[in-house]
C-alpha cells in the first residue's frame, strides 16, 4: 500500500493506493490527479 497527500484548495486529503495503481497511473511528486470522495460515513476524533 501507499499513502498519498492531495491538497485541494486549502483542504489535504490522506489516501491509500495500491503500489501498483501508483505504478500504473505512473504517480510521481506534485502530479494533477482528479479526487472522488465516496463516503456513506465519516468519523473524527479528538
Amino acid at each position: 500500500m501507499a499513502e498519498l497527500t492531495v491538497k485541494v484548495g486549502s483542504l489535504e486529503f490522506v489516501v491509500a493506493i495500491t503500489e501498483g495503481s501508483v505504478k500504473h497511473m505512473g504517480l510521481k511528486i506534485n502530479d494533477s490527479v482528479t479526487v472522488a470522495v465516496k463516503a456513506t460515513e465519516v468519523m473524527i476524533g479528538k
